[in-house]
Parts: C-alpha cells; structure tokens; sequence
C-alpha cells in the first residue's frame, strides 16, 4: 500500500540559484525512497521526476535544488515511495523563490 504523505514539507530560501527543501521522516518501515518533482506554477504536470532521494534516517529529510535562475518562484510535490514501486500519489505543493 503506498505511504502516508509527506508530512510539513518547506523550502528554506538562502541563495540566488538555491532552494533547500526539506519534510519530515516517513515513519513506515518499508520506505525506499522519495520522488521529488519541480514546476513553474501550483498545478504543474509531474513528467519527469526532478530527483530521487534515498532516506537518510534523520528526523527531517533534505534536498538541495541547485543552479536555478535568481528571482523565480519554484514549486515542488515530493512523494514517498516503497521497495515495491507503490507512490503515494498525493502531495502538499510547496514553493520557495530564489533571491535577485
């Protein structure tokens, strides 16, 4: 059965190419990995899968999204997946916009 949904996902804005991203740990023992997609705009089309992230075990997970253009506005769904290849096909969209 797929994941619960990512739990307080958020984007820290530091930098001018640089988003960090980050949620709370899925709590489910056969978690594989997360799927993280990136759009323009809140009802983007998820196509392409912008980065796989393993699980690092710690209490909030993380991912940096680098080279992006200064002054945009980026949205993102992550999904938690299993060993099997059930996604849970539900996410919060959040956005983070670099600075100029």
């Amino acid at each position: 059965s797929p994941h619960a949904v990512v739990e307080e996902p958020g984007v820290i804005k530091r930098s001018n190419d640089k988003l960090f991203l980050y949620w709370r740990k899925n709590q489910e023992p056969d978690l594989a990995r997360y799927v993280i997609y990136r759009g323009d705009s809140p009802d983007f089309a998820l196509v392409n899968p912008l980065a796989i992230v393993e699980p690092s075990g710690k209490f909030l997970e993380m991912f940096v999204d680098q080279n992006l253009e200064p002054g945009r506005e980026y949205f993102y769904r992550i999904f938690p997946e299993d060993h099997a290849g059930h996604r849970q096909t539900q996410s919060p969209i959040v956005s983070g916009r670099t600075t100029k």
